[in-house]
């Protein structure tokens, strides 16, 4: 297969992924520990459930909260790709996020969602 086939191939699966997890787990918390529903996650507290997700993180894993704000990207502490989860800061596609970060978005939705 020639250089650019591959790459079509690689942008078609990405595409497709990227459309899966937008569809998968509609309004739930994604980690690999599995998914609760965004009430479920408000009613803890935002720092737990951050921790809960961030040391339960493998490479590839994807942190979300699956509200319209996220698949916005408005949000994207919360829709971030985990690449990796080394002492408690999460590198992600979109950069490096520290527990603080993804809670203060993790707070802010459910402050918009109790409203």
């Amino acid at each position: 297969m020639s250089g650019a086939g591959k790459f079509g191939v690689v942008v078609l699966v990405l595409v497709g992924l990227f459309v899966a997890f937008l569809v998968i787990g509609n309004m739930s918390y994604q980690s690999s520990g599995g998914s609760i529903t965004t009430e479920q996650l408000c009613s803890q507290s935002a720092e737990a459930a951050h921790y809960i997700a961030a040391m339960s993180a493998s490479p590839g894993d994807v942190v979300r909260v699956t509200d319209q704000a996220i698949a916005d990207r408005k949000y994207p502490e919360l829709g971030d790709k985990v690449v990796a989860s080394i002492g408690g800061v999460v590198a992600t596609s979109m950069g490096t996020r520290t527990p603080d970060q993804i809670s203060a978005g993790v707070r802010s939705t459910c402050e918009r969602n109790a409203q």
